[in-house]
């Protein structure tokens, strides 16, 4: 087989995979419509972060103000966003919301910061994104930790006798 052929055949199929892939990891440059719970992650040096779920880590852009999200083309090709969810996972506090992007879809806010994925990790649990520039972190969860043990929750006087 000439090799100007077999390197057409191959170039054809890298570009083919490589719009594919994206979407294989559950996300894309049109962001995720991932619809479920989040849960939380947890890495000694990440700390808890939150979770879709597909499985992947979500993130936070510093440069997000004021509740809105800036970024967009290919910024969000390489960080797409979270557009839509369901809930919290119980224990962890704040709250969820949308902001309106440029392209008039809704992101999905933790505590007014827009959500992001990462197109760099390329499994779930990936913290990869975590740190980039310094101005993409993972997004930090509020885990709300309650003692079972105090004394409002047994109606003991916390004594014992």
């Amino acid at each position: 087989m000439n090799f100007k052929y077999l390197f057409a055949i191959f170039s054809v199929i890298t570009v083919l995979l490589s719009a594919c892939a994206p979407s294989f990891y559950g996300f894309g440059s049109g962001g995720s419509s991932n619809s479920g719970s989040l849960t939380v992650g947890s890495k000694a040096d990440v700390g808890d972060y939150l979770v879709a779920s597909n499985g992947f880590t979500l993130y936070t852009f510093a440069q997000d103000t004021n509740g809105s999200s800036t970024c967009n083309g290919d910024c969000a090709v390489k960080w797409p966003p979270l557009l839509e969810t369901t809930s919290l996972p119980a224990g962890v506090g704040g709250s969820l919301g949308t902001v309106a992007r440029e392209d008039g879809r809704g992101q999905v806010t933790y505590d007014g910061k827009p959500l992001y994925f990462f197109a760099g990790d390329k499994a779930p649990g990936e913290t990869n994104g975590h740190g980039v520039g310094s101005v993409w972190f993972a997004a930090k969860a509020v885990v709300v930790v309650t003692n079972s043990n105090s004394p409002s929750s047994n109606n003991s006087s916390g004594y014992s006798y």
